[in-house]
């Protein structure tokens, strides 16, 4: 059996998300509706490339002058404004939240489009990052990079995400000119991939068939 990550899909429901809740966030973060939201979850420290979704954001920002990046860590900002700064982005660009759990959704929510760069080392090629389905889930389509588990096969093919081969600003230029067409994409499709690859009833039904062999071993 392979098991990955599994989502909640229950909680990572975009159909959940109270319109009242999300007015709220919106003022409480300065966030408009028509805002270019570029959203990061979770922490970004050891295998999380900050320099490199940095460089991505800034060569966002020659496209797209009015983006903002969200951050939705319980990591320091100011380890965000210093790596900002050596791309020439002002920390009024850098929207920081902390989250428990159960808020999330409703963050990811105001997302336009999210991102994740993990180091391609060998131990990733078995990873599963959680947040992939997560934000998939929430209809949010994703860019991220090659040699990391299963992500390029997952996206292949889709019109939910785009994969980034190497880290330089040509690639990244790229995939922001591919930014439009991934939002053309029905969050209801998203939502379905998410399901197909990180469903949670299937993760539970996987574990118990491992189960059920191991109990059913010669003793």
């Amino acid at each position: 059996e392979v098991i990955p990550c599994c989502v909640d899909q229950d909680l990572f429901d975009p159909e959940k998300v109270r319109s009242e809740k999300v007015i709220e966030l919106r003022t409480e973060l300065g966030i408009s509706a028509d805002d270019f939201i570029l959203t990061y979850l979770g922490s970004f420290s050891t295998w999380y490339l900050l320099d490199e979704m940095m460089h991505f954001y800034a060569e966002l920002l020659k496209h797209k002058k009015s983006a903002k990046f969200l951050f939705i860590t319980h990591d320091p900002k100011q380890t965000l404004i210093d790596v900002a700064m050596k791309y020439g982005i002002g920390q009024e660009k850098l929207i920081v939240v902390k989250a428990n759990r159960s808020e999330v959704p409703a963050l990811l929510f105001l997302s336009t489009v999210s991102i994740f760069f993990i180091m391609p080392v060998y131990s990733k090629t078995a990873s599963s990052p959680t947040k992939l389905g997560e934000v998939l889930s929430m209809g949010i389509p994703v860019i991220t990079n090659s040699g990391v588990g299963d992500v390029d096969e997952i996206l292949a093919g889709t019109q939910c995400g785009t994969v980034i081969k190497e880290f330089d600003a040509a690639n990244y230029q790229k995939a922001v000119l591919g930014i439009d067409a991934l939002l053309q994409t029905p969050k209801s499709e998203m939502r379905s991939l998410a399901t197909k690859y990180f469903s949670l009833k299937d993760g539970i039904n996987a574990f118990d068939r491992v189960y059920s062999k191991i109990q059913n071993l010669p003793q």
